[in-house]
């Protein structure tokens, strides 16, 4: 059998390299039916040998074989080096073998235009049970996706029948299980056995005029920050008068000025995406450390704030809280996103969108953005819960009905002035990772929240921050 079967697949190995490639190569049709009849002659070949001696591999260029006895009465597993298969079945006869082909380069051979707007995203693996006949069967197996996330999949089957017996891709009797598929892997079930693989739709799942919101709100923040620099350049000597003062318009000066380089940053990069160019690389390093500036700079502010409160009687010294909150605000977004490039370098940003590497669920790069604006948002909630509980205080002594009002306005000015400094909308980005594809009413709720309040948040920054402030608009006038 070793020897026989090793020389067998050795030979389709070589069918498949890449310098006969163009034997293959004819009509859609003709290749077709000719990768279609290589592929079902290997797994009948497949289906004539079983593990009497226990386990088998054997691994080529091009294709991989293992196989291995089936203990159990119900069940089965074998995992292989693109693969994870767990099988739950009854069988008829006591000799059974569960064995998996794993070709790597037959998918860019198969026709792969046979399901609408749908290509082959993974290799294609072929599953039998040798020797034995399930009277049912129900297959879960994973395979590893050649793209990544925000594209629908589907699991499919090599049918040898269809397309008037030339073969073509049936996503009949399987189906795509999200719930245990990333970006990096998906995982199929099915209810029976052959040649599987993982298509992927062309074209990445995409809401309704969502871009053109970001697009708009995008441009919009980038104006109104200038306009709030502008105007914090002219009333600066007039609303700066103690070290409280000028501790919040430092923070706020900063904030807006790393949220308009990112902003600028982020419309570049929309037209650069996709083409390779070197400019990509600049703009997602300048993008990570502007956002991370801007959250740092938040954090600062929301520090001060929560000292003040803390500590009524002890005065924040000016010289030492600037040194620290300069030191925090740009120093460490940049050590940040040098250690990310240096960690993995291939891996750091998406060429297609010029921005960090997300691989599904927590892993990539985006991990060095998503894990720090994470603990920074907590801590602001945090702050902005103790100013709420701070307001609260009167009302609670006294309980008369007008300062219970007066009370309530000041929380509800509190968190309406405080969630666009302290970057909390951006809590609805931890929500837009979960539900990676948008496929319900409320995950699409979810991503238009989201797009709407971070594109616009440079307007909410220059009215919550400039606008609110009585000094700062009589100064301007």
């Amino acid at each position: 059998f070793s020897y026989l079967m090793q020389n067998y697949v050795g030979n389709a190995n070589n069918l498949m390299e890449p310098s006969l490639a163009d034997k293959w190569k004819g009509s859609t049709d003709e290749t077709c039916l000719k990768a279609s009849d290589f592929l079902q002659s290997i797994e009948n070949f497949t289906k004539l040998t079983y593990a009497n001696n226990g386990s088998f591999y054997k691994n080529f260029t091009n294709v991989e074989l293992k196989g291995t006895p089936i203990l159990a009465d119900n069940e089965a597993e074998i995992n292989s080096s693109s693969a994870s298969v767990k099988m739950n079945f009854k069988k008829t006869s006591p000799n059974a073998t569960i064995s998996i082909l794993t070709y790597f380069s037959l998918n860019s051979i198969l026709p792969q235009n046979t399901i609408g707007d749908f290509g082959v995203n993974s290799k294609i693996q072929s599953i039998t049970i040798v020797d034995a006949k399930p009277q049912t069967v129900e297959i879960t197996f994973q395979l590893q996706n050649e793209t990544s996330s925000k594209y629908k999949m589907m699991c499919v089957y090599w049918d040898f029948k269809a397309n008037d017996g030339n073969g073509g891709w049936s996503g009949e009797g399987c189906k795509w299980d999200r719930q245990n598929s990333n970006s990096t892997t998906s995982s199929c079930v099915c209810d029976h056995l052959t040649s599987f693989s993982v298509l992927m739709s062309k074209f990445p799942i995409s809401l309704p005029w969502l871009d053109e919101i970001g697009y708009v709100g995008v441009g919009v923040s980038i104006c109104s920050l200038m306009l709030c620099l502008i105007i914090e350049f002219l009333v600066w000597n007039s609303v700066v008068k103690s070290n409280i003062s000028h501790f919040r318009h430092t923070a706020l000066v900063n904030i807006s000025v790393s949220l308009l380089i990112a902003d600028c940053c982020f419309l570049s990069a929309s037209f650069q995406g996709g083409k390779g160019d070197k400019v990509c690389l600049p703009l997602a390093m300048a993008m990570h450390v502007s956002f991370l500036a801007m959250f740092f700079w938040m954090l600062c502010q929301s520090i001060m704030l929560l000292h003040q409160i803390i500590f009524l009687f002890q005065q924040l010294r000016k010289r030492i809280y600037l040194s620290f909150s300069f030191v925090l605000g740009y120093l460490g977004p940049i050590c940040i996103v040098i250690g990310t490039y240096m960690v993995n370098p291939d891996k750091y940003h998406n060429k297609d969108s010029c921005w960090l590497m997300y691989e599904g669920g927590m892993k990539g790069s985006i991990l060095a953005f998503v894990l720090p604006v994470g603990i920074i948002v907590i801590i602001n909630t945090f702050t902005l819960v103790v100013v709420i509980s701070k307001l609260l205080r009167p009302s609670v002594s006294e309980g008369d009905k007008a300062d219970d009002k007066e009370a309530v306005k000041s929380i509800m000015k509190a968190v309406i002035i405080l969630t666009p400094v302290f970057g909390l909308t951006w809590a609805l980005g931890f929500l837009t990772l979960i539900f990676d594809l948008p496929e319900t009413f409320g995950a699409m709720a979810v991503h238009y929240l989201f797009s709407i309040l971070n594109s616009f948040q440079g307007l909410l920054i220059l009215i919550t921050g400039c606008f609110t402030e009585k000094k700062v608009c009589m100064s301007s006038i």
